[in-house]
């Protein structure tokens, strides 16, 4: 279920990120999937808590799509990696 707009507020910062991306939920973000923009699955990472960070050192420059999900529903955001 894709959560309805004004309903939650979900900053993702920095972006655009060299080292480590933030993301900050009012609600509890239980897991995080990072895609490439060609929508291949690059990252899982479990979070359970307000809040998640990861690392895209390892990740190629680019956009990627960062799916958000929740026990209220997903939500995605974009993040570009440079160095």
């Amino acid at each position: 279920m894709e959560l309805e707009k004004g309903t939650t507020t979900i900053k993702t910062y920095p972006n655009t990120s060299s080292n480590l991306v933030n993301i900050e939920s009012t609600y509890v973000i239980n897991e995080l999937k990072v895609c490439s923009s060609t929508g291949v699955l690059v990252n899982t990472i479990p979070v359970n808590s307000l809040t998640g960070s990861f690392e895209v050192t390892d990740l190629p420059v680019g956009k990627y799509l960062i799916h958000i999900l929740m026990d209220e529903g997903k939500t995605i955001q974009e993040v570009e990696i440079q160095r």
